[in-house]
Formats: structure tokens, sequence, C-alpha cells
């Protein structure tokens, strides 16, 4: 997804604490990437490292949010 000039990318997992994994840091390389969000039924967002982000799903909607404070 391109949104507001900066390029997204987004990974859904079932875990409530899912660990970044060789596969994420690959893509997030690979695509160029300006930030990865993982999609998943955790209670809170938290930053996993610079370009990688947990997202819960309740708060997709608040992605345009998000994006500004990248």
């Amino acid at each position: 997804l391109v949104e507001q000039g900066r390029r997204l990318g987004f990974e859904m997992k079932f875990a409530e604490a899912p660990s970044v994994t060789r596969s994420m840091r690959g893509a997030v390389e690979m695509l160029v990437l300006d930030h990865l969000f993982v999609v998943c039924p955790a209670p809170r967002g938290y930053p996993v490292s610079d370009r990688i982000s947990v997202l819960p799903i309740t708060e997709v909607v608040d992605l345009p949010s998000r994006i500004n404070r990248l």
C-alpha cells in the first residue's frame, strides 16, 4: 500500500505477541517498505523495530493517524 507517499506493508498473525521473523525483515528490505505493520489480536500496539510495528486488529481503523506519526 502506498499512502501519503510511504510504502506500507501488512502481515496478519494469529498470535497476540508475534515475533519478528527473517521473512518480515526480508520483506521490508526487498519491497523497500517504509514500514511493516503486523496485524494481530494484541491488546495494544507497539514498535518491534524502527520499521516494524504490531498493530492490534481493533486499531486498523485508526491507521491514518498511525501513518502520520511514523
